[in-house]
């Protein structure tokens, strides 16, 4: 059977009742199940939404505080500021970094090439106007890593001039010092905004400061659209190492000696490039060009071990282009999307455990679309094909993956119903290909699998229902053995 009665197959998924402001909400409008604007009753997922109005309720300081808060979301945070905090859907533990994939704007934040956590730390709340969570499968729209599920956040456009002036305060020392300036010149749109942060923490030796910058500029005009964004940041954070239980019983805020020396040197820099033309009022096309570029260094003590400086750098190119089509009226075609891109990663860690170096090339290919059946009914299909190329100090590992979609969703008396299968596939990180410590060969295999959805949800007079069945059967699942330290295919999971 499709879905076994048995715990480790099935798995339910309840959204309770919630009040509405008004009786019969207005079809909201989202981006994340298709890649497109659509209304929230044409998606063939299930998609929660965190509204402009929630985020200003939350009294949350950050987008990881705020994402913190909601079911179905497992959060972790190594420094607390949301620079390397992992957003887990759907349960997978140490590896959600590389199986739950994070977008700004729909593109992408993730590091594909190795297990640093996307850095959430640049996104001002002030700045978002609402946050998608897509939970399941989505890798036709969006390829590698949208296994568990996908965060899509969607920044506030700039419609007005203002200036924003922001002070905070807390204990540990901790401030945090912000300006920013929008500004709407005709049908030109800027925004700047710099902040200052810095906290003593609660652990000894673990003072933290960041610096940031950054700048928008988007022109409108005539069917066209072009953007450019700019991202700056310095950070420098002493780490106070990890405790033994006794020691924590004596002083949980300590920080032993031999972890005096340890920090942790960020500098980032960020560029991305937009443009958008109206062919005509169903049909448009789209390219994005992106470039980021992190170096670190630090050093990391192990009790006995005193540790040596380590460098670390990463620099990520990629563009893509999509041709969309979005008929009007009453069509059997609803929605169709071309896309085409590549991203490019070079990353060199140098540590005291060896050197590890990977240069990866993604290609990839896609088509999905939407399809009105009847008055009430809805067909999504789509397809995917992508190929990668890496280098792993001196070992070539090619591989390409091939992935379909399909689903169906009804609309009766207020209540949508929809089922999907969608297949889902991740290529090994750096780290994961190879083990410096034990030597380990270097090479995995890909990741592949199938995610299965059926649900119903129900959205009118003032209430909210979700049900959501799901299963997702995973073939070389990239796992990591802890009695042996070493990364490893799993045998198939479910």
């Amino acid at each position: 059977m499709f879905f076994r009665a048995h715990p480790a197959a099935l798995a339910v998924v309840l959204a309770c009742w919630l009040s509405t402001s008004a009786a019969d909400p207005t079809p909201v409008i989202v981006i994340t199940p298709g890649a497109l604007e659509q209304p929230r009753t044409s998606a063939i997922t299930a998609v929660t939404i965190i509204d402009a109005e929630t985020i200003q309720n939350s009294n949350a300081g950050s987008v990881v505080e705020l994402l913190r808060g909601h079911a179905g979301l497992h959060i972790r945070d190594l420094f607390g500021d949301g620079r390397e905090a992992t957003v887990d859907l759907r349960g997978f533990g140490p590896a959600a970094t590389s199986n739950t994939l994070i977008l700004v704007d729909g593109q992408r934040l993730n590091n594909s090439a190795d297990q640093a956590a996307p850095d959430l730390s640049s996104l001002e709340l002030d700045r978002i106007e609402r946050i998608e969570i897509m939970q399941g499968s989505a890798g036709v729209l969006y390829g590698h890593q949208a296994v568990g599920g996908v965060v899509n956040i969607i920044r506030r456009r700039i419609t007005d001039n203002r200036v924003r002036v922001g002070v905070r305060a807390g204990s540990f020392n901790s401030r945090r010092l912000s300006a920013g300036m929008d500004r709407v010149a005709g049908a030109t749109r800027l925004s700047l905004t710099s902040s200052d942060q810095h906290s003593d923490n609660f652990r000894d030796h673990n003072d933290s400061e960041q610096q940031r910058l950054q700048l928008s500029a988007v022109r409108q005009h005539a069917g066209f659209s072009a953007r450019v964004e700019f991202d700056a940041s310095d950070e420098h954070i002493l780490t106070p190492g990890a405790l033994l239980a006794d020691e924590v019983a004596i002083d949980r805020s300590q920080s032993l000696p031999i972890y005096q020396q340890d920090f942790f040197d960020t500098e980032a820099r960020s560029l991305r490039l937009g443009f958008e033309r109206y062919l005509d009022q169903e049909r448009r096309v789209s390219v994005d060009l992106s470039r980021r570029d992190t170096d670190r260094e630090f050093i990391q003590s192990f009790r006995e071990f005193a540790g040596s400086l380590n460098t670390q750098g990463r620099d990520t190119r990629q563009w893509n282009a999509r041709y969309v089509v979005q008929p009007e009226g009453e069509r059997s075609l609803s929605s169709l999307v071309l896309g085409i891109g590549h991203e490019q990663t070079d990353y060199e860690l140098l540590s005291i455990l060896g050197p590890q170096r990977i240069d990866q090339d993604i290609a990839e290919l896609f088509l999905s679309s939407q399809w009105q059946i009847g008055e009430r009914g809805r067909i999504d299909g789509g397809l995917r094909y992508t190929d990668q190329d890496a280098v792993v100090d001196v070992n070539r590992f090619d591989d390409s993956v091939t992935v379909f979609s399909l689903g169906y969703s009804h609309s009766l008396n207020g209540w949508r119903w929809f089922w999907r299968a969608d297949q889902n596939f991740r290529f090994p990180t750096v780290e994961e290909h190879t083990n410096v410590p034990l030597g380990q060969p270097p090479g995995l295999r890909t990741q592949q699998g199938i995610s299965y959805e059926l649900g119903a949800e129900f959205i009118g007079s003032g209430k909210h229902l979700r049900v959501t069945l799901y299963r997702i059967e995973l073939d070389d699942e990239i796992g990591f053995d802890a009695s042996g330290f070493a990364n490893l295919n799993l045998d198939e999971t479910r």
